[in-house]
């Protein structure tokens, strides 16, 4: 049973961007406010489902990407 909030599609596009640009799981945790674990798990989830190279719309792909690392990057 989640203890946490569920993520959201959006939030699983922005791991799957992250993911494909080599962000790390911490910087990505940091900037979706979610713990490294929650992130790893959904990672580990959709490699097994076979989703993890599903990207959006590939014009937003660099800007959430830009995004992940200003907003996760420590301060």
């Amino acid at each position: 049973m989640a203890r946490g909030r569920l993520i959201t599609e959006f939030e699983k596009d922005c791991i799957r961007i992250g993911y494909a640009r080599g962000i790390k799981n911490a910087t990505i945790a940091r900037a979706l406010k979610r713990t490294e674990a929650a992130i790893s798990l959904q990672i580990k989830a959709m490699k097994e489902a076979g989703t993890i190279g599903n990207l959006p719309l590939m014009f937003m792909v660099d800007d959430v990407a830009a995004m992940l690392r200003s907003a996760g990057a420590k301060r």
